[in-house]
This record gives structure tokens, sequence and C-alpha cells, in this order.
């Protein structure tokens, strides 16, 4: 469930007019906010810990800072390689 929902957060973002930098921090950051609770919650029922509201973010700024750096990367390489060769765009 969360690389498509990875690629279908960004593909809805890349409809908005927004440089490629910003554009790749929202992605991430709703990304991260929206799966780490699953994630958290998986994780805590597997190993038999206790589930509370405050643990189903456990984590939740390095997490959120690695998901907006990748957004970021992705969105800026993917306008470098559009910028080299326009038929990437298609694809």
């Amino acid at each position: 469930i969360k690389f498509p929902f990875f690629e279908a957060t960004n593909v809805v973002m890349s409809g908005v007019d927004l440089n490629p930098m910003l554009r790749g921090t929202v992605t991430g950051a709703v990304f991260c906010t929206t799966t780490l609770p699953i994630t958290n919650y998986r994780f805590r029922k597997s190993m038999s810990m206790p589930i509370t509201a405050s643990s189903l973010y456990q984590a939740y700024l390095p997490t959120v800072l690695r998901d907006i750096i990748y957004g970021i990367v992705r969105n800026k390489v993917m306008s470098g390689m559009v910028s080299i060769n326009p038929e990437w765009a298609r694809t």
C-alpha cells in the first residue's frame, strides 16, 4: 500500500503548479503522515507491544524528514530528466 500511495500522491501533486522542491516537500509530508501510523501499528502488533495514539507517530520527525528529502530529490531529478529529453514526460 505504501509505494502505490506515494505514486498516487506524487501524480496528484504533479498537477499542482509548484516548483519541484515544494511539491516534493508536500508529497513527502502527506505520505509520511498518512502511512506512518499504519507501519507503526503493524510493527507494534507483530511485536506484541502496546499500541497507543502517540506510539502510532513514533519516530515521526526523522521519518518525515527522510520522506521529504526523497520527494524533493525525486521531483528534482524527474524535472532534470524531462528538461534533457521531453519524451520522458510521456511515460
